[in-house]
Formats: C-alpha cells, structure tokens, sequence
C-alpha cells in the first residue's frame, strides 16, 4: 500500500513556521515604519525558519534602505554562488552597488539582468549605473531600450535630461 503524499512530505509545499504571519507583518511593519535593522532581523529568522527566498530578498533590501548596503552585498554575493542567475539578487546588488558608490560594478550586473530577462526596469539600471559613471551616450542608448519596451513619461523625462543637460543636444 503506497502511502499518500502529505503537505509536509511534498516538496512543493511551503515550509510553515509557527507564528509565521504573525512575525511577517511585523517585520513589513519595522520595514514600513523605517526601523530597517529590526527588519532585517525578523526577516532572517523568517527565512531561516521557512527557506522562503522572498523573506531573505525584504532581508536584503532593508539592509540596503538602512544603508548596509556592504553588508548586504557580502550576502547577496553568497548567495549568487548558490543562485547565480536569481534575478531579484541581481536587482538588489545592483541597488547595493549603487548605494555604495560602485556604479562600474552596478553596470556590470545591471547588464547582466538586462541580458537575463530584457524588461525595461532593468534596462533603467543599466542607464543609472551608466549615468554615475558619466557614460551618457550609453545611458540614453539604454533609456531608449526602456522606452521602446514600455512607453512612459517618466522614461522621456529621463531621456530628455540626459540629451538636453548632459549631453548638451
């Protein structure tokens, strides 16, 4: 007699941790209220508890808004070597690269997600990194590919400041 598969013994079920939601709002809660190291502490206990990725990635971004971003970086780093191709990683180190004065870095892994899933919002990294770096060719080059795949004012904006303030057309 084969024995039916259970929530517990599938490993597509979501692992539970007791008091889950209760500890999940008040962690978006600290995140919401700016007390971004309590956050990040009761994130990681979430995503050790349960091995949820999107735990550790509010983990991740709370650092960075709480400007830890090198700590940050030296776990998503740790991460990658798991997950090389995590596209929510990617976007994070890209924020933490950022964040952290790194725009050469940035740019490379900004390339990276605009190589791995071609939306426009990454394309809008890659044209911020490119910016700090003073690359404003590339920058518009990279604004234009964002405009063409979802057409938005806020897009123009940015392009027009690039051509007409940095570039000088």
């Amino acid at each position: 007699c084969a024995k039916e598969p259970t929530a517990s013994s599938s490993k597509m079920a979501v692992q539970r941790a007791p008091n889950e939601d209760l500890y999940a709002i008040l962690a978006i809660d600290m995140e919401q209220k700016a007390h971004y190291d309590d956050a990040v502490v009761m994130f990681n206990v979430l995503y050790e508890k349960t091995e949820q990725k999107e735990y550790l990635y509010r983990s991740l971004r709370s650092s960075v808004k709480g400007k830890k971003a090198s700590f940050a970086l030296s776990r998503i780093d740790e991460e990658l070597k798991k997950s090389p191709n995590d596209i929510a990683l990617l976007r994070i180190r890209v924020d933490a690269l950022l964040q952290l004065g790194d725009a050469a870095e940035a740019k490379k892994s900004a390339l990276r997600l605009v190589d791995l899933t071609g939306i426009e919002n990454d394309y809008l990294l890659v044209s911020e990194a490119c910016g700090r770096l003073r690359e404003y060719d590339m920058a518009l080059k990279y604004l234009e590919g964002a405009y063409v795949k979802k057409y938005d004012e806020k897009i123009l904006d940015k392009m027009a400041v690039v051509e007409y303030v940095n570039l000088g057309k």
